[in-house]
């Protein structure tokens, strides 16, 4: 791993400058208890990328990481604009910035020859779909597929080894798409299966979202059932058939 400042005290106070930065933070009696959140945070996130660098060198191993192209962080907050991507006579244009990029280190395929891709998320429930495998077939996986679309026009010169979040508070990889791994045989670079269909099928989601907004056609898609508590301020236009279930 090759962050700049490997320390979670360090990463914790550029997190709570970018926080400041931005206004999150509220009053300044919270200063210090922020400092000392984002720090455990930071440092209970480092150990467990640590640890999961460490079983990528293990050979042999049950768990997938050993066969995972090994990345090292390049850069935070890589920052693009006027971004196009078309696709059926639909024309997207975006702009933002790319949480981390990672470069490949691996011995096994040759350093920079993959990138990765990846967004920071507090938790698991705040991704796509809540983290669930199935969010990816309905169609509300977009943000890092549309991230990963614009890293490999940056870098044309390089593959896009993965993309996905990285979930904080409990660290965890959370709807990875792995392009390329380790085979574990011959020890050379193969593409997954189908990765690639999935990430071109992310995209003409994006695609079929723009398509249902100009035709005025987005319905909201509420749950099966209503788990809300009694001070939700939508119960009276709750779209869940049979509407909020009382409260006990």
């Amino acid at each position: 791993m090759a962050f700049k400042d490997f320390s979670a005290q360090s990463q914790g106070v550029q997190l709570l400058q970018r926080s400041l930065a931005r206004g999150r933070l509220g009053h300044g009696s919270l200063l210090e208890a922020k400092r000392s959140e984002y720090t455990r945070t930071v440092r209970g996130y480092l150990e467990w990328e640590i640890a999961l660098h460490e079983e990528m060198k293990i050979p042999n191993a049950r768990k997938k990481a050993p066969y995972m192209i090994q990345t090292a962080v390049e850069s935070h907050e890589l920052e693009f604009a006027d971004m196009v991507y078309e696709h059926d006579g639909v024309r997207i244009r975006y702009r933002g910035s790319i949480d981390r990029v990672e470069v490949s280190i691996d011995e096994r395929v040759g350093e920079g020859k993959y990138l990765v891709a990846a967004d920071y998320k507090t938790t698991e429930s705040s991704t796509p779909g809540g983290g669930r495998p199935a969010a990816w077939g309905e169609g509300v996986v977009l943000q890092v597929p549309l991230y990963a679309f614009a890293l490999s026009k940056m870098r044309r010169d390089s593959q896009i080894a993965r993309a996905g979040y990285l979930a904080l508070t409990k660290p965890k990889s959370v709807l990875a798409l792995e392009l390329y791994k380790i085979d574990k045989k011959t020890a050379e670079v193969i593409e997954v299966n189908d990765a690639d269909d999935k990430w071109t099928a992310a995209l003409h989601f994006a695609i079929e979202h723009v398509k249902r907004a100009r035709r005025g056609e987005f319905p909201a898609r509420p749950p099966g059932k209503c788990t809300c508590p009694p001070w939700c301020h939508g119960r009276d236009i709750c779209r869940i058939p049979g509407g909020p279930v009382p409260y006990r």
